[in-house]
């Protein structure tokens, strides 16, 4: 499979699961290469493999209807500095689930 039927590949595939939701967070668990094939879909790049994701990094793109924005790319911070995700002492417990960032109808 050469890197243009990839990246369609996987575009597609993304795409798919992007309508089938409407609002909130979707988690994508994959590998670089799939990785790669979305975000340089997204940044314009031609070139396969333009980086090497680091294990476990969370790479995010933020959707806002036809819109696609990079937010993070080859975060690692829950490695490096786990401590900046834990509450300070006697802080008031985090809302079950994360808000959605995108804004809802009206």
């Amino acid at each position: 499979e050469s890197g243009a039927e990839l990246q369609a590949r996987v575009v597609a595939a993304v795409e798919r699961i992007l309508d089938r939701h409407d609002r909130g967070n979707i988690l994508a668990v994959t590998h670089g290469g799939v990785i790669n094939a979305y975000i340089r879909s997204l940044l314009g790049i031609d070139h396969d493999m333009f980086f090497l994701p680091e294990n476990t990094s969370v790479n995010t793109v933020l959707v806002e209807g036809d819109r696609r924005r990079v937010w993070f790319l080859n975060d690692v911070r829950h490695l490096t500095d786990p401590a900046v995700f834990v509450p300070p002492s006697g802080a008031a417990a985090a809302p079950a689930s994360p808000a959605d960032p995108r804004p809802g109808p009206d």
